[in-house]
């Protein structure tokens, strides 16, 4: 991995890259991070240049960021179930519902365009 410069202009090296790394991995598992710029926040180095030091594509990185976000969703998940408020009871449901059932919730028109038959184009309201 060739050096790069961080934000005092200095070359970061491989082993200094590793150093990053680690932080930012750590930061992900204490902190239950769910994305990659919030993991980036921690390790003292510009977003930009954990990108071209393609830190962003470590396998461990992206599968604990991956686990906190699908822990968080099995919480709130849950607390919507037990939940009496009904907008979380519709987001839940939503997030359950067929195609169909979604698109009558969101109170939105299904346009069906079917061009396979004629060349006149057939609009059907459902």
């Amino acid at each position: 991995m060739p050096g790069l410069p961080n934000r005092s202009g200095k070359k970061i090296t491989p082993e200094k890259a590793k150093i990053v790394l680690e932080r930012a991995v750590r930061a992900a598992r204490e902190h239950k991070l769910i994305f990659i710029d919030e993991s980036v926040a921690y390790t003292g180095i510009n977003i930009n240049t954990f990108y071209k030091l393609k830190l962003h594509e470590n396998e461990e990185l992206k599968a604990i960021l991956l686990d906190n976000r699908i822990s968080e969703k099995v919480k709130l998940r849950g607390k919507w179930r037990k939940s009496k408020a009904p907008a979380l009871n519709i987001a839940l449901y939503k997030l359950c519902a067929n195609d169909e059932e979604r698109n009558k919730l969101s109170d939105r028109t299904y346009v069906s365009l079917d061009e396979s038959q004629s060349k006149t184009l057939n609009i059907k309201f459902i």
